[in-house]
């Protein structure tokens, strides 16, 4: 194991908000310290959510696409609905999902099968998704043949400034260590540090 030959690591900090690849048990029990880095992508987590639900609902993609085909006319994609009174659904409504809704009110998710049983059926005009269950998605994923379905390879938290913010995230972290102070994001509470922290 590769926390277990790391002995004089006193914090593990992931890079991001989740801890998939950090065995956080195991790390307790070493008196490793396992915190996250949080708030550093919301705003831009947010604005590429509202920009694929805007991209999609005004079927931007389509009449980019169709320009330069050398067509002119909105007849040739399918119809548009405004924004204005659209019923949109959130499945958990996070720190992320709030600034989504400050900027548009609204922006609905779905199970992938149900997503794809509903575009095929009509029921659902479009989707624009940063993530998809398997990543990346086989050629056979159903949702690549949808013309009405943007995928971006789960980038959303990508800006520049996101990146430095994470950086500072990251320092400010170790800092805190080193300084014998308790990290603001620690995954685990009650562990014993392998060096003692101030309460």
């Amino acid at each position: 194991m590769v926390l277990e030959r790391l002995t004089r690591c006193q914090v593990a900090v992931r890079y991001a908000i989740g801890v998939e690849n950090i065995d956080v048990n195991v790390a307790t029990d070493l008196g490793i310290v396992v915190a996250i880095i949080t708030g550093y992508c919301v705003e831009a987590v947010a604005d590429h959510c509202a920009g694929l639900l805007l991209t999609c609902a005004r079927r931007l993609v389509e009449y980019g696409c169709s320009v330069h085909r050398g067509e002119w006319s909105y007849v040739t994609i399918r119809s548009i609905h405004r924004l204005r009174g659209q019923l949109v659904g959130f499945i958990g409504f996070g720190t992320i999902a709030r600034r989504v809704a400050a900027r548009l009110r609204g922006f609905g998710l779905l199970l992938e099968e149900a997503l794809v049983c509903a575009l095929q059926q009509g029921q659902t005009a479009g989707a624009a998704l940063d993530l998809v269950a398997q990543e990346p998605p086989t050629a056979d994923n159903p949702l690549l043949r949808c013309g009405s379905v943007i995928i971006t390879p789960h980038t959303a938290a990508v800006s520049e400034e996101s990146r430095q913010a994470a950086r500072h995230c990251v320092c400010d972290a170790v800092m805190a260590v080193m300084s014998r102070q308790w990290l603001p994001f620690v995954i685990k509470h009650g562990i014993t540090p392998r060096f003692p922290l101030a309460s």
